[in-house]
């Protein structure tokens, strides 16, 4: 029920009053309508404008339409009664007075949806309505006088309809112009653009029709002007007051189209038939077929007055059907193809930016859907969500760069884009992109028709965009799980090369050490020896080697390291006689211990028994912890029941393992020509840089000595040797002079061992000198 259930009686009372006196006035069937129709009408439309607030009109438009459609009912009973009759003239005027009043307001009170364009305030001025109030009360005014003092005026008749003629081509021009400034001044607001465009349409259709009647003599200027002008008053009205903008241009173009067709038509054939009354019935079944030619001819010239000849929407309506593909990739293309058609000649391009992951989608000129990497314009992208319609226009920026210098960016990326909108993509979790489209060789301002055509297509593009994204997701995802895989690929062989490189350099040192060993060792003993230490090594990782005094128990102690599974990790000999093994805070060094360095690979401890009581007591825990082998050189064997044994009892359970014996050099006298030919050479290249060699009866002195200190005793003796003689071999004077003793004379001199190539290549020219 209407909020104000009797507020049509007054105004259906005073359209009902001027049609009964228009009704006692007259006689025909006219009057007869107005006195019965135009009551009804007013009532029911106050009535129904009161239902159809919340519906089709707008609630700020709701007093220009009653007040339109009083003022046409008033001015339609005014003249269903006799002409030239003052009251009826000023009644009429009235009513077409109110008719402009109203349809002038309702082009200032239009409102606009929220964005970043709020409306100038000249448009929103009533001004035009003042000058026709003022125009139509002189036109009220003179008939009104007349009516009521018809005796005491001496006005002129002709001066009423001069003055009705004036105020009715001065409203008329009024609409236009206020239209007109209404176009120029919100022309960018979208929906407020439709509908001014629409009002400045019909006002100038009006004033056509009205010129084009007047001309062909239809009726009296004072009344054609007025009641077209109230018509045109009612069309400008209605494009402001309906709560759909976008019908406004679909109306528009029908109705215009049947008006430039049918207006002609029917003006044509009045005129003729009053030219020539004797043919009246010719001339009416001439204007009855032109009529249903325009009829039929009214849809083809409509398609041309959409905007920008309707590219826009048959190029967006194109697409929405594309995108209903079902594969995504090829709805996406045919989308952008369809989109593209819009501005075919146009530099730029139609594209759909995607959010996540960044990129944007285009097609070439070929068809072909092509995707980029970019930097998405997240801006953009927030300010076209607070748009009508979501859409983002460039002219929308150009207008607001002066007083909002922040927006430049933003309009220096469309025109870098050569775009004209950036329609906001959104789904249920929230933007997802844009749809731009470009500029090309468009002038016109985007329709609210368009933009909402752009919004649909992007609702609907949202799933392809959608679909595009996580397919793009997964690629940028099996792209970086395939570049995490060969960086780590890359790290994993560096790692490997490097712990190779470690492992070479471990293997290194320990090959270093067991080189002397395993160079010399030809007899029997050594060759046994060896043997038993390597299988030992291959389960064990506890070794004790009884070693004589001067033996060389590292050499065996590396032997055992390399046939080991160990043989890449560290390998680490303690002198425990040292005073840094002595120490316990070597030992208890978090980073250099030994035990730290020797980590996962071998321990060898030389003489533990030469270390203190207190570092054996604090070595036990921590060598309970060592996750390597531990091979101990010791000269007397581990037992826990040796009365001698000077290793404390936690150690000795710590250390125990498999014994091994190690032959002294007395027993290996294989070995000793070997051995002393290795010493030799390695004494003559550090001290002279060239091998020593040794005279065979000064081997034979050394073969027949006792070796008590074995390999140290040898070793040193060697070194002094070489340090004392001359020449390239060492002789028996240079050991007799050393205190060993000669038993067999001396025989022919053994030659020094064969030298590399690189070594006799370095030695050949010393030797021409």
């Amino acid at each position: 029920m209407s909020a104000f259930p009797r507020s049509w009686l007054l105004p259906s009372a005073t359209v009902a009053y001027v049609a009964f006196a228009s009704w006692s006035a007259t006689t025909g069937s006219l009057r007869w309508g107005a006195l019965l129709v135009l009551p009804v009408a007013v009532a029911l439309l106050w009535q129904r404008t009161d239902r159809l607030r919340r519906t089709a009109l707008l609630p700020t438009a709701i007093p220009a339409v009653q007040g339109v459609g009083w003022g046409m009912a008033l001015h339609l009973a005014a003249r269903a009664g006799p002409a030239g009759r003052p009251a009826f003239d000023a009644a009429a005027n009235l009513g077409a007075g109110v008719c402009t009043i109203a349809a002038l307001i309702a082009l200032a009170s239009v409102t606009a949806p929220t964005g970043l364009i709020t409306g100038h305030r000249a448009a929103r001025s009533r001004d035009a309505a003042a000058f026709a109030a003022v125009l139509w009360g002189i036109a009220v005014a003179l008939p009104g006088t007349r009516a009521l003092w018809p005796g005491a005026t001496l006005l002129d008749p002709l001066a009423i309809d001069y003055a009705t003629m004036a105020a009715a081509i001065g409203s008329t021009l009024l609409l236009a112009a206020s239209a007109g400034r209404m176009v120029l001044l919100r022309g960018l607001e979208l929906g407020v653009g439709d509908r001014a465009r629409g009002a400045l349409t019909l006002s100038l259709t009006g004033a056509l029709i009205a010129a084009a009647a007047t001309l062909v003599d239809v009726a009296p200027p004072d009344r054609v002007l007025p009641t077209v002008l109230t018509g045109t008053a009612l069309a400008v009205t209605w494009t402001c007051a309906t709560r759909d903008p976008a019908s406004v241009s679909m109306a528009l173009r029908a109705s215009l189209a049947i008006v430039l067709l049918g207006v002609p038509t029917a003006l044509f054939t009045l005129w003729l038939a009053r030219r020539a009354p004797d043919a009246l019935g010719l001339v009416v079944l001439g204007g009855c077929a032109a009529s249903l030619v325009a009829g039929l001819v009214a849809r083809g010239v409509a398609r041309p007055l959409g905007p920008e000849s309707s590219r826009w929407l048959t190029a967006v309506h194109a697409a929405m059907d594309k995108a209903l593909l079902p594969e995504p990739e090829a709805a996406l293309r045919a989308t952008l193809l369809e989109l593209r058609r819009a501005e075919p000649m146009a530099e730029g391009r139609p594209e759909l930016w995607r959010r996540d992951p960044a990129g944007v989608l285009h097609v070439d000129v070929a068809g072909y859907l092509h995707e980029a990497s970019a930097e998405f314009p997240e801006r953009i992208l927030e300010l076209a969500l607070n748009e009508p319609e979501r859409t983002l226009r460039a002219e929308t920026l150009a207008l607001l760069q002066v007083r909002q210098p922040e927006l430049r960016p933003l309009l220096g990326w469309f025109e870098s884009h050569r775009a004209a909108t950036a329609t906001a993509l959104v789904d249920g979790d929230g933007p997802m992109g844009l749809l731009v489209m470009p500029r090309g060789a468009r002038s016109a301002a985007l329709s609210l028709e368009e933009a909402r055509g752009l919004r649909a297509l992007g609702d609907r593009a949202t799933g392809l965009l959608s679909v595009s994204s996580a397919m793009a997701r997964s690629r940028q995802r099996e792209l970086a799980a395939r570049h995490h895989a060969e960086h780590v690929e890359s790290e994993r062989a560096a790692l490997a090369e490097a712990l190779q490189a470690e492992e070479r350099r471990r293997t290194a040192e320990a090959e270093s050490s067991a080189e002397p060993l395993r160079s010399t060792a030809h007899g029997p003993a050594s060759r046994m020896t060896i043997q038993e230490i390597e299988q030992l090594a291959r389960a064990e990782t506890r070794l004790v080697l009884v070693a004589p005094p001067g033996t060389d128990g590292r050499a065996w102690a590396a032997v055992f390291h390399l046939a080991s599974p160990r043989r890449g990790e560290p390998f680490v000999s303690v002198d425990c006689a040292s005073l840094r093994a002595r120490s316990l805070e070597n030992w208890e060094d978090p980073h250099n211990s030994p035990l730290k360095r020797s980590a996962g690979g071998t321990l060898v401890l030389e003489d533990p028994a030469a270390l203190p009581a207190d570092t054996q007591e604090g070595i036990a825990p921590l060598l309970l912890q060592h996750t390597g082998a531990i091979v101990v050189c010791s000269q007397r064997p581990l037992d826990l029941d040796d009365p001698e044994a000077r290793l404390s009892k936690n150690l000795l359970r710590l250390l125990r393992g498999p014994h091994v014996t190690l032959p002294a050099l007395a027993d290996r006298a294989e070995d000793l020509q070997s051995l002393v030919l290795f010493e030799l050479a390695a004494a003559g290249l550090r001290t002279r840089g060239e091998p020593l060699g040794i005279a065979p009866a000064a081997l034979r002195i050394l073969t027949e000595h006792t070796w008590p200190g074995n390999e140290l005793e040898l070793r040193a003796l060697l070194r002094h040797a070489a340090a004392r003689t001359a020449g390239p071999l060492v002789g028996v004077d240079d050991l007799l002079s050393m205190g060993l003793h000669a038993t067999e004379p001396p025989g022919t001199p053994l030659p020094p061992p064969e030298l590399p190539r690189r070594q006799r290549a370095r030695r050949a020219p010393r030797s021409r000198l």
